[in-house]
């Protein structure tokens, strides 16, 4: 039986599938230049920034501002200057094999094997944000962390994500990687003002990043991500048993991650664990020791080098200051000073006429100037909150001044 021939499309029909070709032919047409037009923007704009971007060579020689210390003439501590950033630069190889290892367990794990930027991690961060719905994983590496604490804002965009990118991968074309890592130590924030591995040890357990052990090491590496929240110190700097159980919390998840990498034993992870913990104090708050001999100082290294060299400059000042002869002084002049009260009458003031007696004598305003030669010691008193000479001398760059000799005595033990 012959077949039937087929039955021809209506008119109706043949219009409404060219309307439709039609429609959708431009709807597609129309979405791809929507689509290339943002394209050849987004280009342009990252041309733009990348053109922008830090030159990252200058790196080669940069050295972190760093805190200005002022010693007495034995070499004990007076005092220390800095700015915001408290900090004390220390050489990779001196630091604590502990803390380097904990370091690059907790914040990049695959630091030696990557060129700046970890595509696992940066795959690893993008779910876990896509999951949580909210930014709770940067994926960055040492070497991005490092360009954003140097270079760029800390907002978290996308577009400073690929700037911070790009830097990476220029920064380790210049570095190496021992280089990247012991800025990084030198320039990541700690918490309550400190800067730097060396600082923040000397805060927390009051000892130098050198000495520090597993426990000390892995706690301290825990505060990098968040420091005031994860510090054993409370706002006012004191220790608190809420903030320690932060921070062992916190000694926990770095021992477990670095056991995870191989880099520890189950059996050192129990006893880093197990192991007390012996608090310092916050070094970027305290006080002079001897305010008035420092704060001449001060006033004299800042009309030599200027405000700022002293503030970030890193210097080591020894003073000509003899802490143990400025004690046995005030004593002597509050014992004189509860014995005669004001000292209006100059016959009453020891050390009259060698130095004119003050209107109202205070203990604090008194201090002791001592300048060393081969076999003596020269020193005077002085009656006043600035000192009428300079007790400078230094251990880099300056040359001490001199100082009126009132007479000689032998130099203390």
């Amino acid at each position: 039986m012959p077949g039937r021939a087929p039955k021809p499309s209506s008119p109706l029909s043949f219009n409404l599938l060219d309307a439709a070709g039609k429609v959708t032919g431009g709807t597609l047409l129309g979405a791809l230049v929507v689509g290339s037009s943002l394209l050849a923007g987004s280009l342009v704009g990252l041309a733009t920034t990348f053109r922008n971007l830090p030159d990252v060579r200058g790196m080669k020689g940069y050295s972190p501002t760093e805190t200005t210390y002022i010693y007495d003439m034995k070499g004990s501590l007076l005092s220390s200057l800095h700015d915001e950033a408290n900090r004390e630069v220390m050489p990779l190889q001196k630091i604590s094999p502990h803390l380097k290892r904990a370091i690059i367990a907790m914040e990049d794990g695959h630091f030696y094997d990557h060129s700046g930027i970890n595509p696992t991690g940066i795959a690893r961060a993008t779910l876990a944000n896509y999951t949580s719905r909210g930014v709770v994983e940067g994926g960055s590496t040492i070497t991005m962390q490092l360009i954003k604490n140097l270079f760029l804002s800390p907002e978290r965009a996308l577009s400073r994500k690929i700037a911070e990118a790009v830097l990476a991968i220029r920064l380790e074309q210049v570095l190496e990687k021992n280089e990247i890592l012991e800025l990084y130590l030198n320039q990541v924030y700690w918490g309550h003002n400190t800067y730097g591995a060396e600082t923040a040890a000397r805060s927390y357990f009051n000892k130098s990043s050198a000495d520090l052990n597993l426990a000390e090491a892995s706690m301290m590496a825990g505060f990098v991500q968040a420091p005031e929240s994860y510090s054993p110190f409370d706002g006012n700097y004191k220790p608190s048993k809420a903030g320690m159980e932060m921070a062992k919390k916190r000694q926990s998840i770095v021992l477990q991650r670095m056991l995870e990498l191989g880099w520890i034993t189950p059996e050192e992870k129990k006893v880093a664990l197990a192991q007390p913990i012996k608090l310092g104090k916050v070094t970027s708050f305290r006080l002079s020791k001897m305010p008035y001999v420092t704060e001449a100082v001060v006033q004299e290294l800042n009309d030599r080098f200027g405000r700022e060299a002293v503030l970030k400059g890193g210097m080591r000042v020894q003073t000509t200051i003899d802490s143990k002869l400025q004690r046995q002084a005030e004593e002597t002049v509050s014992y004189w000073a509860a014995k005669t009260g004001t000292a209006s009458e100059p016959t009453r003031w020891p050390w009259w006429p060698l130095i004119p007696a003050p209107t109202t004598l205070r203990p604090w305003s008194v201090g002791l100037i001592t300048t060393r030669t081969s076999s003596t010691a020269l020193w005077m008193p002085i009656v006043s909150p600035v000192l009428p000479s300079s007790p400078l001398s230094t251990t880099q760059r300056l040359q001490p001044k001199s100082i009126p000799q009132i007479r000689p005595s032998p130099i203390p033990t």
